[in-house]
This record gives C-alpha cells, sequence and structure tokens, in this order.
C-alpha cells in the first residue's frame, strides 16, 4: 500500500482535455465528462445529446446504477433548474424506472432542506426569545430546540452583551 499510496501523482486538468478525447473512454469518460461540464450553463441540452447516444449505450449494457450515479451528481452538483428536468429525460431516453429513482433522490433533497429550514427557524425564535429575556424552559417548551443548544445560545448572548 505504501508503495501507490505516498508516490507522487499528478493530477489531471480536465479543462485541458479535449471532450472528443475524453468520450472515447466511455465509462470513464462519462464520468470525466459530469465532472468537467455539470457546473455548465447549457448542461441540460449536453445530457439530452448524451442520453440519446453514450449514456443510453452504457444504461443497455448493464450500467444502470452507474448512469443513476451520474445523474445523481448532476442534481446535486449540476446547473439545472430543477430535478424534474433530469428525471423527464431519463424517463424518455432510459426508462420510466430510473426517472423514479431520481425523483426519489430530488424528494429526498427536498425534504432536507425543508428540515434543516424549520430547525433554522427554530433557532431565530430561540434567539430571540432569548434576547428578549425569557427563561430557558419556556424557550425549550416552544421551539422544542434541545435544553443544552438553549444554554449555549444564551451564553454567546451573555457574552455578547457583556463585550459591548
Amino acid at each position: 500500500v505504501d508503495a501507490y499510496l505516498f508516490k507522487p501523482f499528478q493530477l489531471v486538468d480536465l479543462s485541458q482535455i479535449p471532450d472528443k478525447k475524453i468520450r472515447e473512454q466511455f465509462w470513464a469518460g462519462m464520468l470525466q465528462y459530469f465532472l468537467k461540464h455539470a457546473r455548465d450553463r447549457d448542461f441540460i441540452n449536453q445530457l439530452e445529446a448524451l442520453m440519446s447516444t453514450e449514456l443510453k449505450a452504457l444504461f443497455q449494457q448493464g450500467g444502470e446504477y452507474f448512469v443513476i450515479a451520474l445523474l445523481n451528481y448532476s442534481i446535486i452538483f449540476g446547473n439545472v433548474e430543477s430535478y424534474e428536468q433530469i428525471t423527464d429525460l431519463a424517463d424518455t431516453y432510459l426508462s420510466n424506472q430510473v426517472g423514479d429513482n431520481m425523483q426519489t433522490l430530488g424528494e429526498r433533497l427536498i425534504h432536507q432542506g425543508k428540515q434543516k429550514g424549520k430547525i433554522e427557524t427554530q433557532n431565530d425564535i430561540a434567539m430571540n426569545m432569548l434576547r428578549l429575556g425569557y427563561q430557558l424552559d419556556a424557550v425549550q417548551q416552544v421551539t422544542s430546540v434541545p435544553f443544552h443548544q438553549l444554554k449555549i445560545m444564551s451564553a454567546q448572548i451573555n457574552n455578547k452583551e457583556s463585550v459591548n
């Protein structure tokens, strides 16, 4: 392991490799292509072209999970307006099953975002209540923020007041 792990290596700058050469490598090329172009402004148009050619071929050769991983990457990191754009393309060019799997990921991401927003809102309300002088137990009862976290928030407020 040490013979490989600690040897010097050269990073590959995908921006310097022409797309034609990347796409010749097929499996690895598709991964490189997504890494290189997912944030492009017109990525959804590029993706549609890939769906009808290379991604469809990968899918038919047993690479369903690989294709789903690439599409998941494009949902999370790509420059697309909504995950529905990608699921619609997958339904059209690949299979409804792929689109359904992608939709599940999109729904999970939306749910995570909503949960994060709810927690941030609860924390903001708790901070405002603490600044107004409410007791910790009352703030905890209203916001459901854990008591230990309220103690930390209260200490932060007290530290800021003592500095000013």
